[in-house]
């Protein structure tokens, strides 16, 4: 079976885009916590897994991770990763600031609809925005407008995100 929703599509699509288990456990998580089948491309990968770790020698930790298929380089994570938290806080960013809020507003809107980055402080929010949208600087306050050109304009840019978030909208009103 196939996932439905965003919590099994969304990190289906980064799995497949980044190769990070990660994606996969996310998705797990989901299913078992809504009581959910597994969709295939999850069991697969969990059936990949209990046969490497059956066939684990030596060294269980090294096998572990490699069974698990996570990557052997170790550090910093590589921006391609971006932490799904960080991207569902940007994503309802985008949608306030698009029903025509603030940035202030829209920030502390977004904060407290995403579990991750509730309670952070605004130099972090203010941070996860930056990367996310990949800007040097955000706007100044006084160039509210300039936030509806930069998630419009990001949003163009990255058309798959509209069918990982369905309740995005597909045209802008720039007025």
């Amino acid at each position: 079976m196939d996932g439905d929703g965003f919590e099994v599509d969304g990190p289906r699509i980064e799995w497949e885009r980044t190769g990070d288990p990660r994606w996969v456990w996310r998705a797990v998580r989901h299913c078992i916590h809504h009581r959910e089948p597994l969709p295939d491309w999850a069991l697969n990968y969990l059936g990949r897994c209990a046969e490497a770790i059956e066939n684990i020698k030596g060294d269980y930790g090294r096998g572990l991770h490699r069974a698990l298929e996570f990557s052997p380089k170790s550090g910093r994570k590589r921006k391609n990763e971006i932490d799904l938290t960080t991207e569902q806080f940007a994503i309802a960013f985008t949608k306030a600031i698009l029903k025509g809020d603030s940035a202030d507003k829209a920030r502390a809107e977004a904060s407290g609809q995403v579990d991750g980055p509730k309670g952070k402080d605004d130099k972090d929010l203010t941070k996860r925005l930056r990367e996310f949208f990949d800007l040097r600087a955000l706007p100044k306050r006084s160039e509210q407008w300039r936030w509806k050109l930069i998630v419009s304009t990001w949003l163009l840019n990255h058309p798959h995100y509209v069918e990982r978030y369905p309740d995005l909208p597909r045209k802008f009103d720039f007025r």
